[in-house]
């Protein structure tokens, strides 16, 4: 009795490394298409290395492969008319659905390569969403490499500062040679790609940004002018209130940019009170802004034309029309030289030209030399020093 359980005992033991082995086997899933985002059947995909772990993408451009050995692999996918496609290596244990996938097999004449040359084409996605990131700019290491970005309307590859909704740049290589491509976004962590690719082929790969901590800024405007806020985030506010995230514990230096006829006053009642333009603000919890901005100092009634200055504003004017202007515009000397035109400089109002709010009180100063050339000036509601 003994002995047949001696021997059986080894039996069962190399039972259970075969399931083990068998149960630990990986495989992967996933679908190509082309660049018109078409589904490619009949394609080869095989374990790069291992052609004997292979199949054929299905009509739907779909493909699995089973049974893969338990160590880092990556695929090869390959077509007549197409360039063949290598990923990045994957390390998994367990079934293995590609979230970077469709992959896309382009033809020599969508990606010509120079002879000695490869490509690889990165997506850049966010680490909590998964979803694509715009405005990434990439950068290498290899002088001889050629970035350009994924362009998500016409599905080409043009010259540009940054990925645009697609999330996907472009880095020709030279071949065979090993290059760190990096993706870098305000507010996400640098991360970088180690690629080698054969001559005259494409590596697809997907590369993950992770999220660094962020205060809020809360950007508001008053005043009767128009304007927008920009920041060192990147970021433009147009319309308002809105917020940016800013990077923990770094400086935020905003500007405050007026429309063409607005002009910036100042910031009010904020982080940025007393500060010149651009305003620095350390952010080290989160942190609020406000630009005044008002309308240009003058204008011509019942017109938007706005003017910064009077000189501006007193060649523009054309016959029997009126310059409104605030109590506020900051005078300097010039001269009406308008033969043939009878016009009205009319003063004493607000930032906003508001009629309803100008009393017979208000008026308007002017400290410097005017001299009248040709033409007639009427004065209304103007005290000249």
């Amino acid at each position: 009795m003994r002995s047949s359980v001696r021997s059986i005992l080894p039996f069962m033991a190399i039972m259970l490394l075969v399931l083990s082995s068998i149960c630990q086997a990986a495989s992967i899933t996933g679908t190509l298409n082309d660049r018109l985002k078409t589904p490619v059947s009949g394609a080869l995909i095989e374990i790069d290395g291992a052609p004997a772990f292979s199949t054929l993408s299905n009509a739907d451009g779909s493909f699995t492969i089973s049974g893969i050995p338990l160590t880092p692999f990556r695929l090869k996918i390959s077509k007549n008319g197409y360039l063949p496609v290598y990923t990045s290596t994957f390390l998994t244990t367990e079934e293995l659905t590609i979230s970077t996938y469709p992959y896309s097999l382009l033809t020599p004449a969508e990606l010509p390569l120079l002879p000695g040359q490869g490509a690889v084409i990165v997506t850049v996605v966010d680490s909590i969403s998964g979803l694509p990131l715009s405005n990434v700019r990439a950068s290498k290491n290899n002088p001889m490499t050629q970035i350009m970005y994924l362009d998500a309307s016409s599905g080409n590859f043009l010259a540009a500062e940054a990925t645009d909704a697609s999330g996907t740049f472009i880095a020709f290589i030279p071949a065979n040679h090993a290059v760190e491509l990096s993706a870098n976004k305000y507010g996400y962590d640098i991360n970088s790609y180690n690629a080698t690719v054969p001559d005259g082929s494409v590596l697809e790969t997907g590369l993950t940004l992770s999220h660094r901590p962020t205060h809020s800024l809360a950007l508001q405007k008053s005043g009767s002018g128009n304007g927008s806020i920009s920041s060192s985030s990147e970021d433009t506010c147009t319309q308002f209130p809105c917020i940016f995230s800013i990077i923990a514990n770094s400086t935020a230096v905003i500007t405050a940019v007026p429309n063409a006829n607005s002009r910036f006053i100042g910031w009010v009642g904020s982080n940025c009170s007393g500060q010149e333009n651009p305003c620095y603000i350390f952010m080290d919890s989160d942190k609020n802004a406000s630009a005044s901005f008002s309308l240009q100092p003058f204008t011509i009634e019942g017109t938007s034309r706005y003017f910064p200055s009077l000189v501006e504003a007193f060649s523009a004017v054309q016959q029997n029309e009126v310059i409104l202007t605030q109590k506020s515009f900051a005078s300097t000397g010039t001269s009406f030289n308008r033969p043939e035109i009878t016009a009205v400089l009319r003063g004493g109002f607000d930032d906003g030209f508001n009629v309803t709010n100008r009393t017979s009180a208000d008026y308007s100063t002017i400290n410097a030399p005017l001299t009248i050339s040709l033409g007639i000036l009427i004065f209304d509601q103007i005290i000249i020093n």
